[in-house]
């Protein structure tokens, strides 16, 4: 049995984790500071490299409130270039300049799940905990004790004994609850990665046999006033045959243009081309596979809930 002491600290523990984690949630979804709503009319991306080097994408948000204009930069990085469609931010009325995007709820609902999580993982071991000071036979009889307690305090266990029990499986279903809905969770995100995968696999196909250049930026293209949120760049570049090809590339109204960028083209057909970023080399397939391998694996624990429950204990018992 535990000290006063220890179940203190871990009462004291489960209360820290339990009470930061719906204050994480409530600040996410409650209005809040961020009672208002506005739609940017203009959407910036910032791009920075990681320790990593990979490219890490920040979108900035342009909005009004009344006749001034505010700028709100989400806080949330991403590896893939953000949907400047996705322009909805919410601020505070009194202070406009404290805003934050609307994809920015992601972050905190994650942190505030796993603290939540967290709690509810360290309230069920320790009610499980309460029960193995004594050891019980099959019959539920005492098979063996510490000497250190006297008769009272073993009496008062064993009517306590179907209380615990009852508790510690009530807590071990919402464990598996949790669990099954942070890996439906994580099964979409990877879903979301893998569709974007296909394409980039597909495209790797299609340009396998395509021939590697270098296209140089010449002008931009003209275009209607409509399409003014994306621009048209001419890039040209000397197919294999010795013609001068131009190609056509999109871009956001704001981007700089590169100076060149590294193409696969059709032999056949010069126009027919993708940029080198459009495809994945050795590696990013390596990925790709590792990627669809760890799908089946969380799909296969999501459908059987006897291999998860026990995946879950042996992992609480570790």
């Amino acid at each position: 049995m535990r000290s006063t002491k220890d179940r203190v600290v871990i009462c004291f523990g489960i209360a820290i984790f339990g009470i930061v984690g719906i204050v994480i949630l409530l600040n996410a979804f409650l209005p809040g500071k961020y009672d208002g709503k506005a739609y940017a009319h203009k959407v910036d991306i910032e791009e920075t490299v990681n320790s990593e080097g990979s490219t890490v994408y920040y979108p900035i948000y342009y909005f009004y409130v009344g006749d001034e204009e505010y700028r709100c930069t989400s806080k949330i990085g991403t590896g893939f270039r953000p949907d400047k469609s996705n322009n909805v931010v919410h601020y505070d009325s009194k202070n406009p300049t404290n805003c934050k995007s609307e994809t920015g709820n992601l972050g905190p609902l994650i942190a505030g799940t796993i603290s939540l999580g967290i709690a509810v993982l360290i309230a069920a071991l320790f009610l499980k905990s309460q029960n193995r000071s004594i050891s019980y036979d099959a019959n539920g009889n005492i098979e063996e004790y510490n000497q250190e307690y006297d008769r009272k305090d073993i009496e008062q266990q064993l009517q306590s004994k179907e209380n615990v029990e009852a508790i510690a499986n009530y807590f071990s279903k919402i464990q598996l609850i949790i669990a099954r809905l942070v890996l439906g969770f994580i099964i979409f995100i990877l879903l979301i990665i893998l569709l974007f995968d296909y394409i980039m696999v597909r495209q790797t196909i299609i340009a396998k046999d395509y021939i590697e250049t270098t296209a140089n930026y010449v002008d931009i293209k003209e275009q209607n006033e409509e399409d003014s949120f994306y621009i048209d760049y001419i890039y040209e570049f000397e197919d294999k045959k010795g013609n001068r090809q131009e190609i056509v590339v999109s871009g956001y109204e704001d981007e700089v243009p590169e100076p060149s960028i590294k193409i696969k083209y059709n032999e056949k057909n010069p126009q027919e081309y993708y940029e080198d970023s459009a495809t994945y080399g050795v590696v990013g397939i390596s990925f790709v596979v590792i990627k669809i391998i760890i799908l089946m694996v969380l799909l296969t624990l999501f459908f059987n809930k006897n291999l998860l429950s026990k995946t879950h204990i042996s992992i609480s018992k570790g």
